[in-house]
C-alpha cells in the first residue's frame, strides 16, 4: 500500500500546565490512526510518521477528534508531507548563523491574499518576515522571547499556527526523509 510521509506539528501542547500529552500516549493514538513507523521529536508535539491517505483535511480532522477524545481538549494539528517540508527548508530567505533561527511559523491554511496588506513591517525592524504559502519565516535577531512581529502576524492572518526553530525543522526533515 503506497503511503504518504508526513510531519505533524501539534499546536501548544506541554508548554504549560492543563495541556500535557505524553509522547508515548501519542505515538499510540497515531498507530491507532492507522499511522505507520511513528517516531516524536521532542515534547513540543513533533510527530513524523507514514499514512496510506494522501488527503491532508481528512486526516487532519480524524487525528484532531482523536486528541480531543483522548486528551480532553482541542489540539490544532497542522500537517505537512517530507516533500513540503524538503521544499520549505530549500526556500528559506534568512541567512542561518544560529541554528535556532530562523524561525517557521507553519499555518494551517495559506492567508488570503491581502491579509497582512495592513501590517506595518518596518515598525518591527530589525525583526522580519516572509509569507511562503502556508509558511511564514521570521527573523527575530534578538530572540523569540521579547518579539513583537509573531503576534502581530498571528492577528494579522487569524490562522491556526504553530513555530519550530530552525533546528526543529531541520530534524524533522531528517526524520521524515530517511523512512
Amino acid at each position: 500500500m503506497a503511503s504518504t510521509e508526513y510531519v505533524a506539528l501539534l499546536r501548544a501542547i506541554n508548554v504549560g500546565t492543563g495541556r500535557k500529552v505524553p509522547m508515548a500516549d501519542l505515538r499510540s493514538l497515531m498507530a491507532d490512526a492507522g499511522a505507520r513507523g511513528v517516531e516524536t521529536y521532542i515534547q513540543s508535539g513533533n510527530v513524523v510518521f507514514g499514512h496510506g491517505t494522501a488527503d491532508e483535511t481528512v486526516l487532519r480532522a480524524d487525528l484532531e477528534e482523536r486528541l480531543e477524545a483522548a486528551f480532553g481538549f482541542a489540539i490544532p494539528v497542522l500537517l505537512r508531507t517530507a516533500r513540503d517540508l524538503a521544499a520549505l527548508v530549500a526556500g528559506n530567505p534568512f541567512p542561518v548563523a544560529e541554528p535556532t533561527r530562523p524561525l517557521v511559523s507553519f499555518l494551517r491554511d495559506a492567508p488570503p491574499p491581502g491579509a497582512l496588506a495592513g501590517l506595518d513591517a518596518a515598525a518591527f525592524a530589525p525583526e522580519a518576515f516572509v509569507l511562503a504559502g502556508r509558511e511564514i519565516y521570521l527573523d527575530l535577531p534578538a530572540g523569540a522571547g521579547r518579539a513583537k512581529l509573531p503576534q502581530a502576524l498571528a492577528r494579522a492572518h487569524g490562522l491556526p499556527e504553530t513555530t519550530r526553530n530552525w533546528r526543529t525543522v531541520l530534524r524533522l526533515l531528517e526524520m521524515a526523509q530517511r523512512r
